[in-house]
Order: C-alpha cells, then structure tokens, then sequence
C-alpha cells in the first residue's frame, strides 16, 4: 500500500513535511543489505532506484552523528525483526542529491521510491517528524477496522451455525428457572417430546 492507500483506508489525511531531511540524510531499508543487493542484481525497480540515488554512510556511527535519534529508533526497531540478524545487516544511507537546505535538487525527476514515501504508518520515523502523528492516528483507526471486521466475521459465522442448527446459546439454569418450581417442572414434561421431535419445530 501507498501513502495515499492509507488514507483512503482510514481517512486519516498526510500532513505537509517539515523538511527536516531525516529521512534523506539516515535511510535505512526494512529489508537486510545483503537481500537489497541481490534484489538489485535481479532487476527489482525499487532496490534498483534505491541504489541509483542513496550512498552508503561509512558505519553507524557516521549516521548517528547526523541524524541521532532516527539511527537510535532503527537500531532498535530491527532487534524486533527476524530478518535482521546482526548489526551488519543494517546499513543507512544519504541521497546524493539533498542539498544544504534540505530540498531535493532532483524534485521533478525524483523516483517513485521518494514520491510514495511515507508509503506505510509502520515505518521508523525521525523524532519530530511531521509524519509520525499522522502514523499513530492511522495505526489506531487500522486496528479499530480490524477489530470491526473481527467482530463481523464472528457474527456471520454464528448466524451461520444457527442456520444449520448447530449454534444454541448457553443460559444459565437460575436464568431460566430462578426458584420457579413449576417452570422447571413444564421443561421436564416437555422433554420427552423435544427429543423425539424436529428441531425446527421449537426454532421456527
């Protein structure tokens, strides 16, 4: 999903960037190095436009020196991600083409990479980034989807049971009798004929 995909989804509108060029100076993949670069060798568009505008930084360090608190979150994002399995694996990158002022020299012709981004509310924001806001509200309204859509899953297949009558709900005794003897006494006479008769009988 896109950006935009998000926002129909959720109605949750992306706010303008503040043009802290985070994102540009310490990106990093959500995949290892080594999986972009066989992605790369392959032909993949993406892994292919990635590498045709960002430069490696020398270590970890180099990056955090720039951009402090994004290098610290994905550092410890990755930690979470079966797919990285050592420090080496992680590898954040500047776009040779931001310039001093943190605009994109090449806007016009900037790939589709950079146009989508943010393309998911998942991703490891830079602290103070206009976009990580807009990722929490989108987050909570997606889990309150899922949660919607649980619950109407659940309901269809109850109806479902109840259909095939298979589905019969559970009540207590004290719920149906209370002290009522003579209530208790009518379900006992009637028994008997339940058992030998129809169930849809008593459900019509």
């Amino acid at each position: 999903m896109s950006g935009k995909d998000w926002v129909k989804a959720t109605g949750v509108e992306m706010p303008a960037c503040k043009m802290q060029g985070c994102c540009c100076r310490a990106a990093s993949p959500s995949i290892p190095f080594h999986q972009l670069m066989a992605k790369a060798a392959n032909g993949d568009e993406f892994a292919r436009n990635f590498f045709s505008i960002f430069i490696p930084h020398a270590s970890h360090a180099d990056a955090a020196a720039i951009v402090p608190g994004l290098v610290e979150r994905t550092l410890k994002a990755s930690q979470k991600d079966e797919a990285f399995q050592t420090p080496d694996d992680i590898v954040f990158y500047q776009c040779r083409y931001i310039g001093e002022d943190n605009k994109c020299r090449i806007w016009e012709d900037r790939p589709e990479l950079c146009r989508a981004y943010p393309d998911s509310p998942f991703m490891v924001f830079a602290p103070g980034c206009a976009f990580e806001p807009w990722a929490i509200e989108v987050k909570e309204k997606f889990n309150a989807i899922k949660a919607e859509l649980a619950k109407l899953q659940d309901l269809k297949e109850e109806l479902a049971s109840m259909k095939e009558g298979k589905k019969y709900t559970k009540i207590d005794a004290k719920t149906w009798f209370g002290d009522n003897l003579e209530t208790l006494s009518l379900v006992m006479l009637l028994t008997p004929s339940f058992l030998v008769s129809p169930v849809g009988s008593y459900l019509d």
